[in-house]
């Protein structure tokens, strides 16, 4: 092989090189991009919530976020405060102060009821006591409404007592047995799917969840107010664009061709 053959082969070979190099570069670039919005975005019910919410435009309306399995997830409650003011009334009461946010389920029974609303669950240190702690007071019981799927109600600090400061619950399923027991406040609109999942996560044997699912916020709307989205919120969502803008540029195949077709006019 002559001198000027040698040298083409490997001009050949450095190309070629350097449009395999680049082009798994800027896969491995999409790629990761994509896993790391897929544990971090907010999922897709935020967008089917504002149809739901607009079927009880005369209702106030709770939004929840939970962080599960690394994402934002929505669950919509509206609140029926004609069936239980003063219940809603402190429910709401606490929302708006921020009392909910950060707080932890500390139990999840799959087909019975998820809890949360203890501000003892704020702080891992005290996990073994999560299920004791309130606000430091009661509020009256309001024998209001059953127990359907989906139905949140206020813990009880002991039967036939008053209903607790905080604590509440969401029927996983229709569960008459507690009708008349405690008070039906709520209603979850959107989202059962979330709670579903958080229902199905792994527990300790007093069931509360291995890996601690938290409330990120909890706000409430006004009749007839539209959803905002928190600051986060609104990055996650850019982000969770820019990933599919990413996605959908051209394949290492594609990328190859375009690239060895470029060095070829020019190297």
């Amino acid at each position: 092989m002559g001198m000027r053959e040698a040298s083409r082969e490997k001009t050949v070979g450095m190309k070629n090189a350097v449009v395999f190099c680049v082009a798994a570069g800027m896969a491995l670039s999409a790629a990761g991009a994509i896993a790391r919005n897929e544990s971090m975005h907010t999922d897709r019910a935020d967008r089917k919530l504002p149809k739901v919410v607009a079927q009880h435009a005369d209702q106030e309306i709770a939004v929840m976020r939970l962080r599960l399995d690394g994402r934002s997830r929505t669950v919509g409650i509206i609140l029926l405060r004609e069936n239980a003011p003063k219940t809603c009334e402190n429910f709401i009461s606490k929302a708006r102060e921020g009392f909910y946010n950060g707080l932890a389920f500390h139990r999840a029974i799959e087909g019975f009821l998820v809890q949360s609303g203890d501000p003892l669950s704020r702080e891992d240190s005290s996990r073994g006591e999560w299920g004791t702690g309130g606000p430091g007071h009661t509020i009256p019981a309001e024998h209001a409404g059953d127990h359907a799927k989906g139905a949140v109600a206020m813990a009880r600090v002991k039967p036939g007592g008053p209903a607790h400061g905080s604590q509440f619950y969401i029927s996983m399923d229709a569960n008459s047995a507690l009708d008349g027991q405690s008070t039906v406040f709520g209603q979850v609109i959107r989202g059962m799917d979330v709670l579903e999942d958080l229902s199905k996560v792994a527990v300790d044997a007093n069931d509360n969840p291995v890996v601690p699912v938290r409330i990120e916020s909890l706000r409430i709307l006004e009749p007839g107010s539209p959803i905002f989205k928190t600051a986060d919120e609104i990055e996650l969502e850019e982000e969770f664009s820019r990933a599919r803008r990413r996605a959908k540029r051209p394949s290492v195949g594609q990328q190859e061709s375009w690239l060895s077709s470029f060095l070829g006019r020019y190297w």
